[in-house]
C-alpha cells in the first residue's frame, strides 16, 4: 500500500526537489558564524516533543500501563486500559518482532501448529 502511495505521488509531483521557503526567516549572526532562526527553532520543537513522549511514557499512568503492556499483556489485562489496542497502535513493529515466533502472521493472530 506505502509503494502504491509513494508512486503515485511521484507520478503526481514528479521525481524533482523543490525548494520550499521557510516561514520565517531571521539570522542569528555570531562572530565566526551565523545561524538560521528557522533550523534553530526546528531544533527547539524536536528538543520539546522528545521531552513531551519522554514525559508521558514515564511519568503518566498510560505510560505505566503502555510499558507494562509491551512487556507482559496477561499481566497487564487486570487494568481497565486495553493493552492490545494500545500496543497495536503505538508500538506494531515491536508487538510483530514478538510475535513472530509464536504466531504465523503478526495481523492474522492464528498460532502455528
Amino acid at each position: 500500500m506505502l509503494y502504491i502511495i509513494q508512486q503515485s505521488v511521484l507520478l503526481t509531483y514528479g521525481p524533482d526537489a523543490r525548494r520550499v521557503a521557510a516561514p520565517f526567516y531571521y539570522r542569528i549572526q555570531l562572530p565566526w558564524f551565523g545561524y538560521s532562526g528557522y533550523n534553530l527553532f526546528v531544533i527547539a520543537a524536536a528538543i520539546v516533543l522528545l521531552v513531551v513522549v519522554w514525559f508521558i511514557l514515564s511519568r503518566t499512568r498510560i505510560g505505566l500501563v503502555m510499558r507494562a503492556a509491551q512487556f507482559d499483556a496477561e499481566t497487564a489485562q487486570p487494568s481497565a486500559f486495553q493493552s492490545t489496542r494500545s500496543i497495536r497502535w503505538c508500538l506494531p513493529p515491536v508487538q510483530c518482532w514478538r510475535r513472530s515466533a509464536r504466531f504465523s502472521s503478526c495481523r492474522s493472530g492464528r498460532r502455528i501448529t
